[in-house]
């Protein structure tokens, strides 16, 4: 059975982990395993059960338009699930959201407080984000 297998079997079992390496195989693998929408079918699969990353990646696919339409407002709504378990990326594309005023208005404060918990949990792009506000006042 090989790993591609396994995945599927726990998959279909209602293995949220086993579901979200799918849907990173679907959305990143060689040609013939790509496929935009097994990835967001299996990312919602492990989403509805709580796991964050797949939160976030379902979150990135909207924000992005990656199989499916964009949709600001569900992306918000993902990255803020995957927050609230203290995942560092949704914080630090929350504030990428409010810096943009991708679907809301631009707010640079909240923005800056989202890099902040990013920063916080030890994601180091937003430093870097934290350090060109720093620059800008």
């Amino acid at each position: 059975m090989s790993n591609l297998d396994r995945y599927i079997f726990m998959a279909n079992f209602g293995v949220s982990y086993a579901q979200n390496i799918l849907g990173l195989i679907y959305e990143e693998g060689k040609e013939v395993l790509q496929d935009s929408k097994k990835a967001l079918y299996y990312y919602e699969a492990a989403a509805k059960q709580g796991l964050a990353k797949a939160e976030f990646n379902l979150a990135l696919c909207y924000k992005e338009a990656k199989g499916c339409q964009r949709d600001y407002s569900k992306a918000i709504e993902l990255f803020t699930l995957a927050a609230a378990q203290e995942h560092n990326r949704s914080f630090y594309h929350l504030g990428d959201i409010y810096e943009q005023g991708l679907g809301v208005e631009i707010d640079i404060q909240k923005a800056s407080l989202f890099y902040e918990k990013a920063a916080k949990n030890g994601y180091k792009p937003a430093y870097k984000k934290l350090k060109l506000f720093q620059e800008k006042d």
